[in-house]
């Protein structure tokens, strides 16, 4: 019952039920945000090259299930939230990389957002899309990066 009396009041402050997973689909660049089955919201952002990610370098964005924690306010980029690539899975299998996070704009782009798929193998979406992230995301929360 008191956990439930805290979902209803996180939703009532934020006017958001508890938000549980994100899931990016890189071939429509498009960042869906859920709270269980239901869409809450969905932003424009893009990736590295295509392609499932194998090595660190490499340009490509990972693909498969992952943790988002920890948060920087200063980044090369504006705000990011670290993505927990590789993950036990990945490094199984070989595949190495570090530094995967969603972030904003980088700092030295100014305000506008380039459209094409520039990242080194992030996610990026524009800033105001960051800012909303950062009010509304749990300190852990699942993505799913699907191709």
């Amino acid at each position: 019952m008191r956990l439930l009396s805290i979902i209803l009041l996180l939703s009532a402050v934020t006017g958001y039920a508890k938000i549980d997973s994100l899931v990016y689909i890189k071939s429509e660049n498009s960042l869906k945000v859920y709270s269980g089955k239901k869409l809450i919201k969905d932003f424009y952002a893009v990736h590295g090259s295509m392609g499932r990610k194998k090595y660190e370098g490499d340009g490509k964005t990972p693909e498969g299930a992952y943790w988002l924690s920890g948060r920087n306010y200063g980044s090369i980029a504006y705000r990011s939230i670290r993505i927990s690539y590789p993950s036990a899975g990945d490094k199984k299998a070989g595949r190495t990389g570090s530094d995967i996070m969603v972030h904003g704009n980088y700092n030295h782009f100014g305000d506008e957002f380039p459209k094409n798929n520039w990242t080194l193998g992030c996610i990026a979406t524009p800033n105001k899309n960051m800012d909303w992230l950062f009010k509304y995301l749990p300190k852990k929360v699942r993505i799913y990066i699907r191709p």
